[in-house]
């Protein structure tokens, strides 16, 4: 008798678990749907969230927290659980709170973790429009970005998460659009000088994409200033090597473009 018992309770306790969770999925589900037809109340923002976090859906669950932080008062949207929330969550190319952390940075509290944590997070939410636009096929491309307002403010906040040459690359993307190449080679020239480095896969994008224009649009004067930048830096017996490698291929180009010019 014991057993059977047991055993009803145990089905009970199975049959509970199954609805419980088949009426969260539904839930859920509905949540979603409002959610792209344009809701974000907080409160209903709030309990989507909790809903995501339990079912691990990392996409939609960076798109919801994007949109319920730049809706919270000043003090909780800076706050230590946001910054966190932010940094394990956030992936959305297209992040609000990444714009409005750096147009706010001075009121943020962050450790030197942080910071570190942030930076490749934000760097390639910054690049994206750019890398996206480089790398769109010529009959899917949207309007060219323009990037002069993150560069303004990247100018003016001192946003340690954002790195130099994040800035150049930004600064040397509004210059292409104009088409002013003196300008370009000048900050190219610099970037290299200072160590300037490239890792990511959208950061290595927009760089290889810049220099390739360069390549095609420089006088050979120009040339020789980039191409003498490259051969100083490969001098240089520690470079990491797909630094080097990145390096000298530039260099051989350049060299290449140099030699045609005066034949």
């Amino acid at each position: 008798m014991n057993n059977c018992v047991k055993k009803v309770v145990l089905l009970v306790v199975a049959v509970f678990a199954f609805m419980n969770g088949w009426g969260q999925a539904n839930v859920l589900e509905q949540q979603k749907k409002e959610f792209e037809q344009g809701k974000r109340d907080i409160d209903f923002l709030a309990s989507y969230i909790a809903n995501l976090k339990e079912s691990k859906d990392r996409q939609a669950l960076s798109r919801a927290l994007d949109c319920y932080i730049v809706l919270l008062p000043e003090e909780q949207r800076y706050a230590e659980q946001s910054v966190q929330d932010f940094i394990s969550y956030i992936d959305y190319q297209e992040s609000q709170v990444c714009l409005d952390y750096i147009k706010n940075w001075d009121k943020l509290t962050l450790s030197e973790e942080q910071v570190k944590q942030m930076s490749p997070k934000m760097e390639v939410m910054i690049l994206w429009p750019v890398f996206h636009w480089m790398t769109s096929p010529a009959e899917k491309k949207p309007a060219q970005p323009d990037c002069e307002e993150i560069v303004l403010l990247l100018e003016n906040n001192n946003v340690a998460a954002v790195s130099p040459t994040c800035k150049t690359l930004l600064e040397m993307w509004q210059l292409y659009k104009r088409k002013d190449i003196d300008k370009m080679v000048k900050l190219f020239v610099g970037m290299l000088q200072s160590g300037g480095s490239v890792s990511g896969i959208v950061d290595i994008g927009v760089i290889g994409y810049l220099v390739n224009y360069l390549l095609e649009e420089t006088s050979v004067s120009q040339a020789q200033e980039i191409q003498s930048a490259l051969e100083n830096l490969l001098k240089d017996d520690s470079l990491e090597r797909s630094k080097a490698s990145l390096l000298k291929g530039w260099n051989d180009d350049f060299t290449g473009k140099i030699l045609l010019g005066e034949e």
